[in-house]
């Protein structure tokens, strides 16, 4: 036990369990002790209870190209998270149209994931309160929960080390993508205010240049030579990763162009259609044979199907005979090929041309 986290139920080496002490030394949890742990906690500061504005409210604050982690509730309301602020603070606790949600991003992996804070520990649905360990496992955000205080690999969304090891938080449908993309498509959009409560230069980019690094094999914190060497695609490669039925499947999102990817089907039945433009990326649930969205293509800048309908990145058909109809999204993450491989080691490669 170490400050009030179990370490002997644990599924991954508490010697690469490696904390940022910023600047003091190397700590792991394996020689790590009570004080220092705690004083570690929420070094980088999550936020609580945060406050969002409107587009309008917004724009004065963000450029077209900023990239945002946007999600759509189940009620349909639509929320942004910029980087700029989620590259100080990671972790996000809120309910957002009557949900409780943890937006989650690891600037080290440029992973961005949304993950449900309900979970079923056996004696019924309990909602989960995140904050940040400071401590990374295979250079990517380890989290950990308030009320058991177990250690949570942030890209997986498991469980690794204390009370409840090997429970998976349930990732719900989010997209990448950048700020004036998101404008159009939801309008109505509330966002992540700049507003915090902290002094912080937002406007402040310290991971400039860092692919480059991570390509060059140089990361900050150890990650298992195998994931930064598998050659199928440069380690710091963007992709958005999706699980369909056990079988994890990336798609990377730097190669240009546009394009629409379907998974391969999974027990006889195609699952889920990736729609890429350029570095934007959305999933969606695989559309009815003969139903709006089936065929969905790129025709030019047009996104099309099979009934003449128009399409935009939302999944909302624009125009044609089921404008105003959606179609669902499937749940996914971003995040750069070298975690994807860490925490998907049996991952597939799709959509690379």
């Amino acid at each position: 036990m170490v400050a009030g986290t179990d370490l002997g139920r644990r599924e991954v080496p508490l010697e690469q369990i490696v904390f940022d002490t910023f600047g003091a030394g190397d700590l792991t949890l394996a020689g790590a002790d009570d004080r220092r742990v705690t004083e570690l906690r929420d070094a980088i500061i999550p936020l609580n209870e945060p406050r969002y504005v409107s587009t309008g409210e917004a724009a004065p604050d963000l450029s077209d190209d900023d990239l945002v982690l946007g999600f759509v509730a189940a009620d349909g309301s639509a929320w942004a998270h910029p980087h700029r602020i989620l590259n100080f603070h990671e972790i996000v606790n809120a309910e957002l149209g009557g949900q409780p949600i943890v937006v989650t991003f690891c600037p080290l992996c440029r992973s961005g994931a949304v993950y449900s804070r309900t979970v079923d520990l056996g004696a019924g649905p309990e909602v989960l309160d995140f904050g940040n360990t400071s401590a990374l496992y295979q250079n990517d955000l380890v989290m950990y929960d308030r009320q058991t205080l177990s250690y949570w690999w942030q890209v997986r969304g498991r469980a690794v080390v204390g009370a409840l090891t090997g429970v998976e938080l349930r990732v719900l449908a989010s997209s990448t993508t950048t700020w004036g993309r998101w404008r159009r498509e939801h309008p109505d959009s509330s966002v992540l205010s700049f507003e915090t409560g902290y002094r912080v230069d937002y406007g402040r980019d310290p991971f400039a240049g860092y692919r480059d690094a991570v390509n060059a094999g140089r990361t900050p914190f150890p990650v298992a030579p195998e994931f930064l060497t598998d050659d199928r695609l440069d380690p710091a490669t963007p992709v958005v990763v999706a699980v369909a039925s056990g079988s994890p499947w990336a798609v990377p999102l730097d190669t240009g162009g546009r394009r629409v990817v379907a998974l391969p089907p999974v027990d006889d039945r195609a699952e889920i259609v990736v729609v890429v433009s350029g570095p934007d990326s959305v999933v969606f649930e695989s559309p009815d044979p003969g139903g709006p969205g089936s065929g969905l293509r790129w025709e030019g800048d047009r996104l099309v199907d099979d009934r003449g309908n128009t399409w935009n990145l939302a999944g909302l058909a624009v125009d044609g005979p089921d404008a105003g109809i959606e179609l669902a999204q499937f749940p996914s993450r971003n995040q750069l090929w070298f975690s994807a491989v860490a925490a998907f080691p049996a991952i597939e490669v799709v959509g690379r041309d």
